[in-house]
């Protein structure tokens, strides 16, 4: 069977093409649709592409390796979380992971819409925070490059190198253990 989680990948080719914004709306709904503690939503996205404000300050923040790429990309999406519930302030432990279905959700309707995202951990959040004045209530996770697929010939040739590694992923056997002493 051949679906989406089949021919998912994160490319670091991506084409600057304009996104519309129909198809923006409509993927951030979905992301909104995923499964939270409470129904807490603790999920945020700053979307942005190279002609807002804040997108010289999200961009500035990622490591040199993720610059060479991500500037051909159609939209920088900051994921940020929220660090309490709301409704009762206390401390919500997994609001990240409830953002990461979230972003898997994003991630899976991106698909079919034929856009593209790559999840990056390679910048600096203490940098981007500050710069952002973002409220102490909210934590930045991931920034996500989002777009079209672009042509692998238009990278530098460091990363059309790594584009044309094959992709694997590990067994089953080494991710679905039936005991603890298999745990590596």
């Amino acid at each position: 069977m051949n679906n989406l989680f089949d021919i998912r990948y994160s490319p670091r080719a991506l084409s600057v093409k304009k996104i519309d914004d129909n198809i923006i709306e409509d993927i951030f709904k979905v992301a909104g649709s995923a499964p939270s503690s409470y129904n807490s939503q603790p999920w945020r996205f700053l979307i942005l592409n190279n002609s807002d404000i804040f997108y010289k300050m999200v961009y500035d923040s990622l490591s040199d390796f993720n610059k060479g790429w991500a500037r051909n990309a159609s939209n920088l999406i900051v994921s940020i979380t929220r660090k309490k519930y709301e409704h009762n302030g206390a401390d919500y432990l997994h609001s990240a992971y409830d953002l990461g279905q979230s972003v898997a959700y994003l991630t899976i309707r991106a698909l079919e819409h034929n856009l593209y995202i790559r999840q990056m951990g390679g910048f600096d959040v203490q940098k981007l925070t500050e710069s952002l004045n973002l409220n102490s209530n909210f934590e930045i996770i991931t920034i996500l490059a989002l777009g079209y697929l672009g042509d692998v010939k238009d990278l530098e040739e460091q990363y059309q190198k790594i584009e044309k590694l094959p992709r694997s992923r590990k067994p089953l056997n080494e991710i679905l253990i039936k005991d603890l002493n298999n745990l590596k």
